[in-house]
């Protein structure tokens, strides 16, 4: 799969040397946060998705959870019609779930959507709201607006007039929009930062967080459950559901982090796990607890298992017959009729395949 555009890392990276702190510390979404102790006290937070089990890559599929789907196949194909028309989207979802939606390959992206995933994936049930959320969307703007991070074009109108030098500014309580970054932080969707509005720190940046400056920050960073909690040195406090791009919150040699840091955004094997990074943290996927292994073929990467019989790069897959497109889902034939969902089955152009348009 070819890897997706994200605006958000670059600018993150450049924010965070401007917030340097001492300590032991991690950076995310452009804050610094540095930690001590190692207790993860419970929140009492919605269920976010099946625990991570500690079977080995050589372990039978019955041993791990059963497999689960985000969506139906005609939600699917909603979704990856959306994909494939609107520029930004696969690249907001990526950072905003880390479910590496492919809008160049149909198929592709009808097997991350509609076919089977590891029934141990952290927060699934967070992840499959916002993509559902997008599959029931009818414009780019709407389904964007189902995402934590949105990625937006420079010549946005959000961005026409902007308040302040620095681009970036709360359009209303609970929306940042950046000019500079290029992109709209939805405060609190997808369970993210639940009861988080949009507030400006002590660098009259502004970001979403639990009150303003005047809001009680705690002294130690900590895990509560899946959030990272801790208190910005802008002044704000953050508490961030490291479920939604499917890792736990962990401690680590003093610090706070989701999951394993990365800073190419793609989509990559390491061993029997599909890595999606967003360019701050990989969101892993575990092809072994679908009894599979992660296949990097032409660089599409996804879960193949032992009895899949066709793939999403086959000749015959990706080919309209009338309104009808050839598919391969879950490692089966399959195929959709555009037409069910009013849509065109629309030639593709590379790197492009047709797709529902």
């Amino acid at each position: 799969m070819a890897s997706v555009g994200h605006s958000i890392a670059g600018f993150t990276a450049a924010l965070a040397v401007t917030l340097a702190a001492v300590g032991a510390c991690t950076v995310f979404n452009g804050l610094t946060v540095t930690a001590t102790g190692d207790a993860a006290a419970d929140s009492g937070s919605p269920e976010t998705g099946p625990p991570p089990t500690d079977g080995g890559g050589d372990a039978p599929a019955d041993a791990f959870p059963a497999p689960l789907n985000y969506l139906t196949t005609q939600q699917g194909a909603e979704l990856c019609t959306l994909a494939a028309t609107c520029p930004l989207l696969s690249a907001s979802i990526q950072s905003s779930v880390g479910v590496p939606i492919d809008a160049n390959n149909f198929s592709l992206c009808m097997e991350w959507a509609v076919g089977p995933i590891p029934g141990t994936r952290q927060g699934f049930p967070i992840q499959q709201g916002v993509l559902q959320c997008m599959a029931q969307a009818t414009s780019c703007a709407a389904a964007g607006a189902c995402n934590v991070f949105e990625d937006i074009a420079a010549s946005d109108p959000r961005c026409a007039t902007q308040p302040n030098d620095s681009g970036a500014f709360c359009s209303d309580s609970v929306t940042k929009v950046d000019c500079a970054g290029l992109f709209v932080q939805h405060c609190g969707v997808g369970q993210y930062t639940p009861g988080a509005t949009c507030n400006v720190g002590t660098d009259q940046t502004p970001w979403c967080s639990l009150g303003g400056l005047d809001a009680g920050c705690p002294a130690n960073a900590s895990c509560i459950s899946t959030f990272q909690d801790y208190c910005g040195v802008n002044g704000l406090h953050f508490r961030l559901n490291c479920a939604n791009v499917g890792d736990s919150c962990d401690v680590t040699d003093g610090g706070v982090q989701c999951g394993e840091a990365c800073t190419t955004i793609a989509i990559t094997c390491s061993g029997n796990t599909a890595q999606s990074c967003d360019g701050v943290e990989e969101s892993p996927f575990d092809c072994a607890a679908l009894g599979g292994t992660c296949s990097s073929k032409d660089n599409a990467i996804y879960c193949a298992r032992p009895g899949d019989t066709c793939t999403p790069l086959d000749s015959d897959v990706n080919v309209c017959t009338g309104t009808t497109l050839s598919l391969c889902v879950g490692g089966t034939k399959s195929s959709f009729d555009c037409a069910t969902i009013s849509k065109q089955c629309v030639p593709g152009v590379v790197p492009q395949t047709p797709h529902c348009g």
